[in-house]
């Protein structure tokens, strides 16, 4: 399998490899394989790899990394990205993440779910069919960001409209 992707420098100490334009499964599975396999054979002055939706970030000690240029390489940047490109090449066909399946409980209506009625009534529908429609979903989570536990979902299958406050 070839995997496209272009690399760019971010500071002196970090570059993006971005995979793609589009957020699908196909290419966030890309992502989290390149970042997996990256964690799994580290280059010397490797910090770590931070996925995203289309894009890795990967982190690296220049100095560390300074101790360990060849002959030939001028600058941190132009190491680890040799280093990150020979590892970007053994990504296995086979590049699905194990996903994780969680289930999180929900609650409706009520206290819990003062709008559950608002939200049916919006699109004529009743307050279970509301329930029916969000909990037969399945959602991916692309990546978790800006605040801790804060997931980005994507891939909803059904949509519903919110009711706009007054």
């Amino acid at each position: 399998m070839t995997v496209r992707y272009q690399i760019e420098q971010l500071g002196d100490s970090a570059m993006m490899i971005r995979f793609g334009e589009e957020i699908n499964e196909q290419v966030n599975g890309i992502v989290h394989a390149a970042a997996a396999y990256i964690e799994e054979q580290p280059f010397p002055g490797f910090i770590e790899c931070i996925p995203a939706f289309t894009s890795l970030t990967v982190f690296y000690d220049m100095y560390e990394v300074y101790k360990h240029l060849p002959q030939g390489i001028s600058s941190p940047f132009e190491k680890v990205k040799r280093d990150v490109e020979e590892r970007l090449v053994e990504i296995a066909e086979d590049y699905e993440v194990n996903r994780r399946i969680v289930e999180i409980p929900v609650c409706y209506g009520g206290e819990f779910g003062p709008d559950l009625e608002d939200v049916a009534k919006v699109n004529q529908l009743s307050p279970e069919e509301v329930i029916d429609i969000h909990t037969n979903g399945e959602y991916v989570v692309y990546m978790l960001g800006f605040a801790p536990g804060f997931p980005f979902l994507g891939g909803m299958s059904k949509r519903i409209a919110a009711p706009r406050k007054s």
